[in-house]
């Protein structure tokens, strides 16, 4: 078993500008890259002392066990196809190459001119590859790419990392980054500017949340923005979890937890909002590279973040 940052190509863009399948990062390229880490197979044992509402999938028919992992329920988010306008915050990093344009990681729209993602996504893909970079907004459909109603995509000019983001340590330590852009962003029905948790927000513990991306569900890559509901457990409940593996480094002015089973974060989601009511409260972090939806997902803390993101934009 191990963890790992929830990175991935997700979506590219053809030159008519709509979207289409292609992968071409792999969890390989990732390990060598430095952004996945091996750790002891744990028992999958889940705490029996925390009190998560779980989701009804009773009605559905189970496949039998063959003792073969599937490619295509290796990556199990058990999430659902949202409605347009409906996380009008959300943004998709682009990248531009010989072969189209390819979606890298989700993003969060701060303002205008601006928004944040995770620290790992900017440092592998931006600092290995001499391309040009992009954020696209308002997309809900991604066959539909920029005939989305309502939706844009600007370059970006500037990437801002945070000084204390460290991927080779226990629980990838502020894992953000802020995202500059070299033309405005304008608001409109399908896109709107986050409100970010601020420290006064409080810890979100016990709030019922939800996450989004275009990142893998258990039927492979999904056109429609998909979103599963997190359950956000307290810190120390979260480290209990994670301390059948071991030291994970998960710390309360770091990271916030999500847990929904079996719903989870997964690859091609790193980066994407964690919103709790109107409020963003998380960007996705890291998680079991499995995706199972039997360990929380980890995401990197807004609120802690809060003052940082505002001299970043200012």
């Amino acid at each position: 078993m191990a963890i790992i940052t929830l990175t991935i190509i997700a979506m590219v863009l053809t030159p008519a500008f709509t979207f289409s399948d292609s992968v071409i990062g792999t969890k390989a390229s990732l390990s060598d890259a430095g952004i996945t880490r091996s750790v002891p197979e744990p028992a999958m044992t889940l705490l029996e002392n925390m009190d998560i509402p779980q989701q009804d999938w009773s009605g559905e028919e189970e496949e039998e066990n063959s003792g073969e992992e599937k490619p295509g329920n290796q990556f199990v988010i058990k999430g659902h196809p949202s409605y347009p306008a409906m996380f009008q915050h959300q943004a998709a990093i682009i990248v531009n190459t010989s072969y189209g344009y390819f979606q890298i990681c989700g993003a969060v729209l701060v303002d205008e001119r601006h928004a944040i993602t995770a620290a790992h996504c900017t440092r592998y893909f931006f600092a290995n590859f001499s391309l040009p970079y992009f954020i696209a907004v308002g997309i809900h459909n991604r066959s539909m790419g920029l005939l989305n109603p309502g939706s844009q995509m600007v370059a970006v000019d500037n990437i801002i990392e945070h000084p204390k983001f460290d991927d080779s340590k226990p629980g990838i330590p502020h894992d953000i980054s802020v995202i500059h852009f070299a033309s405005n962003i304008t608001e409109n029905s399908y896109v709107q500017f986050a409100e970010l948790a601020t420290p006064a927000d409080g810890d979100f513990a016990y709030h019922l949340c939800s996450v989004s991306g275009w990142g893998f569900t258990e039927y492979g890559r999904p056109d429609i923005l998909q979103f599963g509901y997190q359950y956000i457990p307290t810190i120390d409940d979260c480290r209990r979890f994670w301390a059948i593996i071991g030291d994970t480094g998960i710390a309360k002015k770091r990271h916030i937890c999500g847990y929904y089973y079996p719903t989870s974060g997964c690859f091609g989601d790193s980066g994407g909002p964690l919103t709790c009511g109107n409020v963003v409260a998380g960007l996705v972090s890291w998680g079991l590279s499995s995706c199972s939806g039997c360990f929380p997902t980890v995401y990197t803390r807004v609120s802690s973040h809060y003052h940082w993101i505002q001299k970043k934009i200012a």
